[in-house]
């Protein structure tokens, strides 16, 4: 019998036949904790890095932070996980496969895909988001989109802790406090909070106006607010959740079915927005690596490198600095603004429409255009110049060949459409300035977005500079 209240074990615990295994603090660290058959394995605390269940072991998770859960198949039967309590990292691995192992989750709030599940077991197929409330008052987030994989998973009911819904304000470090947010609660963590890994906010609200969020947070049918602080290792947004991030520092984030609006703060490399996702980016700065299946607006902010919109795909950009080798394939963007870098790619099966004032084909005018008339553009070999709608100027080189420079393929479509210049103090872009203009260039002062017609005194940048400019086109109307 081995009982663990603290410290640390580094690497290849094993827990062999006849013996158990207590642990109720300490940490396991990344190198393993294996339960082999005959063993058995109590948890109710501590940090686990890793655990793998060997068919004909006994364990019982009711509390602590697993990082990585599996059971090893095998063709010997037997073996018992319940689970009861505790936070669970990504790739969470319970399968009953070849009759390996009875796995059960027990509690309760049980939801698939939205709707309440009522089934004896359940297994989820790819796209699937399965939440709940383990029997300690836990929520959980499972899905095969971070890697886990749960099959012929048993279910039991029982009684839940009631849930707290007056609002938590967190501004200490959370160790042993709420692993996640239950329906219908909200939480705001503050300056010298902090909370755990693996924390999940489900059908309710978490706001971040500094401190610090461990590694692992998820939210389902959820709001996360990001005004300050940090959030290592990013955000997975599931299942119709809204993610604001206007301050502060997000690490990856992974949207599947939810929206994000970034109008300050950072998100930095490797931004995933999934199909059915909505991306809208007024301001802050998105790293490196960002790749997109859904639906992106650009008006403002900063874009890194290595920008993939891929199939399914609708970036729509009309201010903003987007970075070198960006690339589009299956997928449809509509350019009215913004500054690009270098290695522009239109690829397969792609459409590409520019917006602007003036267009040229290698220093020629593009005559005989017509005002808001798309044109298809089949030049090859040469390069495309230009004023965008908003003002700013641009240049493609119409290169057919991928990975040198600019570059279009054969099978893509390249329009360009004229329309009227920028104009200076249109802020509600109708087409004329008036008084009505006042509101949204007030709007986009307070957000610290970006568009041409509020640059009023064309510094390229919009704020109270620009108000003395803006008030003198009013009076001049």
């Amino acid at each position: 019998v081995v009982n663990i209240s603290g410290g640390t074990i580094d690497e290849d615990f094993l827990a062999r036949s006849g013996s158990v295994v207590n642990i109720s603090g300490g940490t396991i660290g990344a190198g393993g904790f294996d339960a082999e058959d005959g063993s058995e394995v109590n948890i109710s605390g501590g940090t686990i890095e890793r655990i793998l269940a060997f068919p004909g072991s006994l364990v019982n998770i009711s509390g602590g932070d697993v990082r990585l859960f599996s059971t090893r198949f095998s063709f010997d039967p037997g073996g018992e996980v319940n689970i009861s309590g505790g936070t669970f990292g990504s790739s969470f691995t319970a399968s009953t496969r070849l009759d390996d192992f009875e796995v059960t989750l027990i509690g309760g709030e049980f939801i698939l895909n939205g709707a309440t599940f009522t089934g004896s077991t359940i297994s989820l197929s790819d796209d699937d988001i399965f939440t709940g409330t383990l029997a300690d008052g836990s929520s959980f987030i499972f899905t095969p989109l971070r890697s886990d994989v749960v099959r012929d998973v048993a279910l039991t009911e029982t009684p839940l802790p009631p849930v707290d819904l007056n609002p938590i304000v967190i501004n200490a470090p959370v160790v042993s406090g709420p692993s996640g947010l239950r329906a219908g609660q909200t939480l705001t963590l503050q300056n010298g909070g902090s909370l755990r890994d693996s924390f999940a906010v489900v059908d309710a609200t978490l706001n971040v106006e500094d401190g610090i969020v461990g590694t692992g947070l998820e939210a389902s049918n959820s709001e996360v607010n990001v005004g300050g602080g940090k959030v290592c290792s990013g955000i997975g947004a599931y299942a119709g959740s809204e993610v604001n991030v206007s301050g502060g520092t997000v690490g990856v984030l992974a949207a599947v079915d939810s929206v994000v609006n970034l109008s300050g703060g950072t998100i930095t490399n490797g931004f995933t927005a999934n199909v059915d996702s909505e991306v809208n980016i007024s301001g802050g700065t998105v790293g490196n690596n960002f790749v997109s299946h859904a639906e992106v607006t650009i008006s403002g902010g900063i874009i890194g490198d290595n920008f993939d919109a891929f199939g399914g795909s609708l970036v729509n950009i009309s201010s903003g600095l987007v970075g070198d080798n960006f690339s589009i394939f299956f997928g449809e963007m509509n350019i009215s603004g913004g500054t690009f870098g270098d290695n522009f790619t239109i690829g397969a099966n792609s459409l590409v429409n520019l917006f602007g004032s003036e267009f040229y084909i290698d220093g020629v005018e593009l005559n005989g255009l017509l005002l808001d008339q798309a044109v298809t553009i089949t030049d090859r070999n040469a390069t495309l110049t230009g004023v965008l709608a908003n003002g700013d100027p641009f240049s493609f080189d119409l290169n057919p060949f991928v990975g040198r420079g600019d570059s279009i393929q054969s099978d893509a479509t390249l329009t360009v459409t004229l329309v009227a210049p920028c104009l200076l103090g249109d802020c509600d872009q109708n087409g004329v300035v008036n008084f009505l203009d006042i509101s949204p260039f007030i709007g986009i002062l307070q957000s610290g977005s970006f568009l041409k017609q509020a640059d009023c005194n064309e510094d390229d940048v919009v704020n109270f500079g620009d108000i003395p400019s803006f008030i003198a086109i009013l009076m001049s109307i």
